[in-house]
């Protein structure tokens, strides 16, 4: 029974460490999962877009259109500039009405998806004299169209900015009922320089107007459709105003039909980590690669780090007792990547230089210890430019060097090398490995001793029951 119970907690206690093990294991995977692009390294704009949208007919089409109560069944499309990678927060149309008198015709709407025609043309008048003409190309080969863009900034909200666009749009595209794209109708007329009173008398406001929108890669387009009729919203006290259609052409009587759509969206940026350089000055004697000795107090080589692109400094050339220098300033300037320059200083004095070889242990920087007590490391000193020597490796009992000879070689700079000793045998007290071979057999002598003991106490009381 003792020994089952043993074998019994053993097994709990394995399947508690798996259990534990696995659990920790879980909590780091939660973890990483939770890890992404957090709201702190983005950069978000909401973008308040206004489309202002007129269409001019002659007053003899309108009233032929809307005679003896008939309603005009207007559908069109136009295209603006895309939105790019956006959310879409919010998309309405804005319900226009005569005056601020005027209860009627907007009933329907909140008092901010309102607007007076005045203060539709005020602000249309704004984009076309001052907005910004956009060209784009349209699909289906239909060539190009324009747009023009009136942008302004508002006020920041909750760390976020806030950008306000206007637009006016080029030529209307024809659409069937289903909202497909015909041909394009290029008869557009430039209203900007019309009077703004004119234009309120001569507007002619649907009683029914509906909006569909499409943001693709290239541009954002818009079907619109509006049902007008002459004895609603007005429209029975309609004044045509006089418009010359074509340059050089002959002014015709016409009326104006006006609508405006709004969108609100969101575009978010990541934050880029802002990319930070290094400058690296070398101070080399002539003619080497050794590094100019100053002593303690200047470094070399001179260096800066993290620092910003278009980053300039001027740095003076270190001062040396008998020596002149090339270059007695650097100019550092950080042009998108590391700045690296040399100064070489010639010395009265000849440059000496070093040489050291170590003989260490293979696969450790544990230093052999020679039979004939060698030096370990091989050094000279005070070598000239071109020195050179064949150094014999120094032999070990039971061990073989890598190299039997080391080739040394001054040219322009210090030199040092490696050798590693392979050996059959070696006391390593780095790692202690004889002694973990010795205490690994004597301990599974004295488990195996302990365990046939344990069997003849068992088999001895088994017997005598």
């Amino acid at each position: 029974m003792k020994n089952r119970f043993r074998i019994c907690c053993y097994l709990v206690f394995s399947i508690f460490i798996g259990l534990f093990v696995f659990s920790e294991y879980e909590a780091m995977t939660a973890a990483d999962d939770n890890v992404g692009t957090s709201d702190e390294n983005l950069s978000c704009t909401v973008y308040t877009n206004r489309y202002f949208f007129i269409e001019i007919n002659s007053n003899d089409i309108y009233e032929i259109r809307v005679a003896d109560g008939a309603v005009w069944d207007r559908h069109h499309g136009t295209y603006f500039p895309a939105l790019g990678a956006s959310t879409a927060l919010n998309e309405r149309d804005i319900c226009l009405k005569r005056n601020a008198d005027d209860t009627t015709t907007c009933a329907s709407f909140d008092s901010s998806d309102q607007m007076t025609l005045e203060d539709f043309y005020i602000s249309y008048q704004k984009v076309a004299t001052e907005g910004t003409e956009v060209t784009f190309s349209i699909p289906d080969g239909s060539g190009t169209t324009t747009a023009k863009v009136y942008e302004y900034t508002g006020a920041e909200f909750s760390g976020k900015k806030s950008v306000f666009r206007d637009f006016t749009h080029g030529s209307w595209f024809n659409t069937s009922d289903e909202g497909v794209v015909g041909e394009i109708n290029d008869e557009s007329v430039d209203l900007s320089s019309s009077q703004i009173e004119a234009m309120v008398n001569a507007s002619a406001l649907p009683h029914y107007i509906q909006f569909s929108s499409s943001n693709e890669s290239e541009f954002f387009y818009m079907t619109i459709r509006r049902q007008i009729e002459a004895a609603q919203n007005g429209n029975d006290s309609v004044t045509p105003f006089d418009v010359i259609w074509k340059e050089g052409g002959n002014a015709v009587s016409s009326i104006v039909s006006p609508a405006l759509y709004v969108i609100t969206y969101e575009v978010c940026e990541e934050i880029p980590v802002p990319v930070k350089y290094n400058a690296t000055i070398d101070y080399f004697y002539a003619g080497t690669e050794k590094r100019v000795e100053f002593g303690d107090d200047v470094a070399n080589p001179w260096t800066k780090s993290d620092l910003e692109d278009n980053y300039t400094e001027t740095v003076t050339s270190p001062s040396l007792e008998n020596c002149t220098f090339d270059k007695e300033q650097v100019e550092v300037k950080i042009e998108g990547k590391d700045f690296y320059d040399v100064v070489y200083y010639t010395c009265e004095e000849e440059v000496k230089f070093n040489a050291t070889i170590d003989y260490f242990y293979e696969g450790t920087t544990e230093r052999v210890e020679f039979d004939d007590e060698e030096d370990n490391p091989w050094k000279k000193t005070d070598l000239e430019d071109k020195y050179t020597e064949t150094v014999t490796s120094p032999s070990k009992k039971n061990c073989t060097p890598d190299k039997e000879k080391v080739n040394v070689s001054i040219n322009g700079k210090d030199f040092y090398d490696v050798v590693y000793y392979a050996c059959e045998e070696v006391e390593n007290p780095v790692t202690g490995t004889a002694f973990i071979i010795v205490a690994t057999v004597v301990g599974a002598g004295a488990i195996t001793g302990a365990a046939v003991y344990y069997n003849k106490k068992v088999k001895k009381k088994e017997d005598n029951v």
